[in-house]
């Protein structure tokens, strides 16, 4: 498992309610390139944040990004 900062957690929270992810979208998207977004999505999964997890896979692919989760 990953291991994880109380602030890695904290912003996982945030970003799996409303009033987070609107900030997250933009932050995320920027990522969405990168071998990080992958890393956030599966850090997401394991923490048991589904609904924030599929919000960043709804992100990618909403860019248009076929391969994010090549890491």
């Amino acid at each position: 498992m990953i291991k994880l900062t109380r602030d890695e957690i904290d912003h996982a929270y945030y970003i799996s309610h409303p009033e987070g992810q609107k900030e997250w979208e933009g932050i995320i998207t920027n990522l969405a390139t990168s071998k990080v977004c992958w890393k956030l999505w599966q850090m997401l999964m394991e923490l048991g944040y589904r609904a924030a997890a599929r919000k960043v896979k709804a992100i990618l692919e909403a860019e248009g990004i076929e391969k994010w989760r090549e890491g």
